[in-house]
């Protein structure tokens, strides 16, 4: 299906993942009553955009409730970029800055550590990866936090 001609500058922004400024040129042209035969593909793609958003916001909630502290700041930096300027924007900026601060400022590291340790265990094996994953467990800095209780279950 094709979208009205003037629906194309808000597509191309979508496209680019600029979700504010594709909702931005919806609203425009859902607000120009000359162009009411484009208010159906505006309309879709201010839905779209609010889908997605809507998603990404729960996926962020998810991932940060459930001590995945990593995947949870990538989703909020991509909506920093995907919706900068708007509501959405700056309310993920605020929420990135929680993590860091105490105590997310701990399990951030705690995390990226676990990671960065994971990635280096790729292929070995097992009793190389069970004493890795025993000595990162001794560490005071990791101590009580999510990355540990994940270590614990991986080795």
């Amino acid at each position: 299906s094709e979208f009205h001609p003037e629906a194309l500058k808000s597509v191309k922004a979508f496209m680019k993942q600029d979700l504010a400024g594709a909702r931005d040129e919806a609203r425009k042209l859902l607000a120009n009553e000359k162009l009411s035969d484009a208010h159906g593909d505006a309309q879709f793609l201010i839905d779209k955009v609010d889908a997605v958003a809507a998603k990404r916001w729960a996926a962020a909630e998810e991932a940060r409730e459930a001590g995945r502290y990593i995947e949870a700041m990538e989703t909020l930096s991509w909506f920093g970029k995907a919706f900068k300027g708007a509501e959405e924007g700056d309310r993920a900026k605020d929420l990135l800055k929680t993590f860091k601060q105490d105590p997310l400022k701990r399990e951030v590291a705690a995390a990226i550590k676990l990671q960065k340790l994971l990635a280096k265990l790729e292929g070995q094996p097992a009793e190389v990866r069970a004493a890795a994953l025993g000595k990162f467990l001794k560490d005071k800095k990791v101590e009580g936090t999510h990355a540990a209780r994940e270590a614990e279950q991986l080795q």
